[in-house]
């Protein structure tokens, strides 16, 4: 009888996304843009998922020839009556 160890397929870690705006741009992105980041970097089927806001829009953007998308959301606008 051989002992034969069968190595099991390495599982990897999902990469995390690198964020593209600095901490002080993250903060201000509501009062500079009137807009909330729901998704930043993400892959399309993220921005794509059934469960996002219905008023919520995707950006999709090019860095060093990689496409790149985010999830945003307006700020809401109150009724004028």
């Amino acid at each position: 009888m051989t002992n034969e160890t069968k190595e099991s397929p390495e599982l990897k870690k999902p990469e995390k996304n690198q964020s593209l705006w600095t901490t002080e741009e993250a903060g201000n992105i509501k009062s500079v843009y009137g807009c909330e980041m729901l998704v930043e970097n993400g892959s399309l089927q993220d921005v794509s998922a059934v469960d996002v806001p219905t008023d919520a829009y995707i950006i999709t953007y090019a860095i060093d020839d990689q496409v790149k998308y985010d999830l945003t959301r307006g700020t809401k606008k109150k009724r004028r009556k």
